[in-house]
C-alpha cells in the first residue's frame, strides 16, 4: 500500500511539470482588440464593421449579459435572488475585429475561455462554428454554456490586415453564464498548440485516484459495516472525483446538454463539506454532532432543489454555498479536528505521538499541506501568474494519504486485536482478561481507569467525581475508548461495551474482521 501511494504521488507531481509546447508562430490575443456588443442579430452583421449604435468596451475581460445593462434592456424586469424561474431566451451579438500582419498558419485554431448559452461563431462573414439549439418558437431545448472552446478553422478565411469574429448569443438575459463569463483567455494560435495545452491526461488521473478511491472506501464498509466513517470519507472522495470530472471539457462528449453538466457539477460540490464535516466527526469523536446535521440538511436542501430550478437558481444558491462553507470549514477545523488534538496531548500524549498516530493529528496533517498548496496557488498566480493547479493535486494527495492512514491505524488494530487473543487465552482471573482487554486496544492509562469505573457501573457525573474531571472530559476519554472499541455512532455504546469487555459478545468477533 505504501509503495502504492508514493508511486501515485510521484506521477501526480511529475506529470504537471512537464514541459509545455513551444511558443506559436501564430497567436492573436482577441482581448487586445476592442469588443462590440448590440442586442438582436442580423445575417448583415458578420460583414459589416460595427457602426456607432454598438457598444464598445475598448479594454474587457468578462463579459456577461446581465451585468452590462444595455439601453435595449431598460425597463426589463429583473429576476429575485433565489428565484426558480427564468426569463425568456434573447439574442445578442458581439463583434471582435482583429488586425493580421501576416498569413495564417496552416491549421489554425479558436480558444476561447466559456462562452454561452446557444451560439454560433461567424470569421469574416462565413460561419465557422454553431451551437444553436432553438425549437419552432425559439425556445433553447439543449443548452450549451461551455469552458474551453476550442476548434480547427479554415486559413482561408483569415485575411491579411483587418478581420472581424462576430459571436451570435442566445439565452436567458438573467443567466450570469450568457456571453464570456471568464475573464481570460481569449485567443487565436496554432491548433496543435491549443490541444497540447488542453489536455487533460493529468486531470484525468487526478480523477481516477478520488473515484477509486471511494469506491475503495465504500468496499470497506460493505465488508466491515461497524465503520460508518468509511461511507463518508468514500463519498467526499467520490463527489471530489466526478466534481473535477464534470469541469472537463471532455464531459461536453457524454453529456451535451450543459445544464445538466451544470446541475450535476453543484450537486456534488454542495455535498462535499456535509460528507466531510460527517466523516471527521465520526473518526474522532464517534458521532455526529447537530451543527454538522444543521448545515449539512441545508447543504442538501440546495444540491436537490437546484436539479429541478433553472441555473441562475443554482448560480444564486452557490453564492449561499460558499458563504455559509466558511463558518462550516472552520467548524470542521477547530471543532472536529484541533479540538480532540488538543485534548489528545492533555491526556499526556506526546505531541509527535498525537500527530502521527491518532486520526486528528494525521488529518491537520493532511488538512495544513492542503491550505499551504491553496496559499501557494494564490501566491503564484497572483504575483508569478502561473495556472493555480498545485490544490488539486495537493487535495489527491490528502485523499490518497487518509486512505493510507485508516490502513496503517486500522493494521494496528487487528495486530492490537491478535494480541487481545493471546492474552485473554492466558488470562486466569475475569480481572486479569479485562486488563488484557484494555492493554490490547490500546488505551491509555486515565482511559483505562475511566473504562474500569463504566464497568463498576459509574455514571459519567459519578466518574467525573472520583477522578476529579470534568464531565467533558470524561465524555472525551469514553469517545476515545468506544472509538478504539470499534463501537463508534453507536447509540448504545455503553451497552456495546460491556458486552465486549463481560461476555465477549458478539462485537468481539466482529472487531478481528476490522482492517482495509
Amino acid at each position: 500500500m505504501k509503495r502504492t501511494f508514493w508511486t501515485a504521488v510521484f506521477l501526480i507531481f511529475v506529470l504537471p511539470l512537464r514541459l509545455w509546447a513551444e511558443e506559436p508562430s501564430f497567436y492573436v490575443n482577441l482581448q487586445d482588440s476592442p469588443l462590440y456588443l448590440k442586442a438582436g442579430f442580423d445575417t448583415a452583421w458578420p460583414t459589416a464593421a460595427p457602426d456607432g449604435s454598438w457598444r464598445e468596451f475598448t479594454s474587457w475581460s468578462n463579459v456577461i449579459i446581465s451585468k452590462l445593462k444595455l439601453p435595449d434592456q431598460a425597463g426589463q424586469p429583473k429576476r429575485a435572488f433565489l428565484s426558480p424561474s427564468g426569463r425568456h431566451e434573447q439574442e445578442w451579438t458581439i463583434a471582435i475585429p482583429f488586425t493580421m500582419e501576416g498569413p495564417p498558419p496552416l491549421f489554425p485554431g479558436l480558444y476561447l475561455a466559456a462562452i454561452g448559452d446557444n451560439w454560433e461563431i461567424y470569421l469574416n462573414g462565413t460561419p465557422v462554428r454553431s451551437e444553436m439549439h432553438l425549437d419552432g418558437k425559439g425556445r433553447i431545448r439543449q443548452h450549451h454554456s461551455q469552458r474551453d472552446v476550442f476548434f480547427p478553422m479554415d486559413r482561408t478565411l483569415f485575411r491579411t490586415g483587418e478581420n472581424l469574429l462576430i459571436f451570435r448569443i442566445v439565452g436567458d438575459p438573467t443567466d450570469q453564464t450568457i456571453g464570456f463569463q471568464y475573464s481570460a483567455p481569449y485567443y487565436l494560435a496554432d491548433y496543435e498548440y491549443i490541444s497540447y495545452k488542453n489536455r487533460e491526461t493529468v486531470e484525468m488521473l487526478l480523477i481516477g485516484v478520488f473515484i477509486l478511491t471511494g469506491i475503495y472506501h465504500f468496499l470497506i464498509f460493505a465488508v466491515n459495516r461497524k465503520t460508518r466513517h468509511n461511507v463518508f470519507y468514500g463519498a467526499f472522495s467520490l463527489f471530489m472525483g466526478l466534481y473535477f470530472l464534470s469541469r472537463t471539457h471532455g464531459i461536453y462528449r457524454l453529456i451535451p446538454d450543459t445544464w445538466i453538466v451544470v446541475k450535476l457539477e453543484f450537486f456534488f460540490i454542495f455535498l462535499v463539506i456535509p460528507v466531510l464535516g460527517a466523516y471527521t466527526e465520526m473518526l474522532c469523536l464517534g458521532r455526529i454532532q447537530l451543527v454538522t446535521r444543521i448545515y449539512s440538511g441545508l447543504f442538501a436542501f440546495m444540491a436537490v432543489s437546484q436539479l429541478f430550478f433553472v441555473h441562475s437558481y443554482g448560480s444564486d444558491a452557490l453564492i449561499v454555498w460558499q458563504l455559509l462553507g466558511i463558518p462550516a470549514l472552520l467548524w470542521i477545523f477547530l471543532h472536529n479536528l484541533l479540538l480532540p488534538f488538543v485534548r489528545e496531548i492533555k491526556t499526556g500524549t506526546k505531541f509527535g505521538d498525537a500527530l502521527l498516530n491518532s486520526y486528528p493529528g494525521n488529518l491537520l496533517i493532511g488538512v495544513s499541506f492542503f491550505i499551504f498548496a491553496a496559499i501557494t496557488d494564490i501566491v503564484t498566480s497572483i504575483f508569478l501568474h502561473l495556472p493555480k493547479q498545485f490544490s488539486h493535486f495537493a487535495l489527491c494527495v490528502f485523499v490518497l494519504a487518509t486512505a493510507v492512514m485508516l490502513t496503517r491505524l486500522y493494521g494496528r488494530l487487528n495486530r492490537e486485536l491478535a494480541e487481545k487473543s493471546a492474552l485473554l487465552e492466558n488470562a486466569e482471573t475475569p480481572e486479569a482478561a479485562r486488563e488484557a482487554v484494555f492493554t490490547a486496544h490500546g488505551l491509555t492509562e486515565r482511559e483505562q481507569e475511566v473504562a474500569h469505573l463504566i464497568v463498576e457501573g459509574l455514571s459519567n457525573t459519578e466518574i467525573a467525581g472520583r477522578l476529579f474531571l470534568s464531565e467533558s472530559s470524561v465524555g472525551f476519554h469514553i469517545t476515545n475508548i468506544y472509538r478504539k472499541f470499534a463501537l463508534e455512532g453507536k447509540s448504545n455504546g455503553r451497552a456495546a461495551f460491556l458486552s465486549e469487555v463481560l461476555t465477549g459478545g458478539p462485537t468481539n468477533e466482529r472487531c478481528f474482521s476490522q482492517g482495509s
